[in-house]
């Protein structure tokens, strides 16, 4: 049961990392830097809204799969040879929180945004006339 779910959950992690690295361009392209465009506060709102249901979906599903992990583990009728096979599942919910694709969105676009906040520094110094 581990396994498939491992395998349908990879499935799911990547269906809320696509919508959420879309909402997380969209928001960089409405960045000063690249347009002349004004964030309004309710275009402000949806978009952080929506980048919070996804992340706390993600959240929540990583967790609770953590959860099962542990309770299928502590379970006294598993043996240790099959512990030492249910430990090696790292799959989909199961696998580290640094292989969860929720975190690698979040760490790219901090990386974005911290590359743009020495990019435009950067530009004012070599390109201001």
């Amino acid at each position: 049961m581990l396994t498939s779910l491992g395998t349908l959950t990879m499935v799911i992690g990547k269906t809320l990392l696509y919508p959420l690295t879309v909402l997380i361009l969209i928001i960089l392209s409405r960045l000063n830097i690249f347009d002349n465009w004004v964030m309004t506060p309710s275009l402000t709102l949806t978009f952080a809204s929506g980048a919070l249901v996804l992340v706390g979906a993600s959240l929540i599903l990583w967790l609770e799969g953590a959860r099962l992990k542990k309770i299928v583990l502590a379970q006294p009728s598993v043996e240790s040879d099959e512990k030492e096979k249910l430990q090696a599942i790292n799959d989909g919910v199961f696998c580290a929180w640094y292989n969860q694709p929720i975190f690698s969105a979040i760490f790219s676009a901090a990386a974005v945004f911290g590359s743009l906040s020495v990019a435009g520094p950067l530009t004012r110094l070599f390109f201001a006339s």
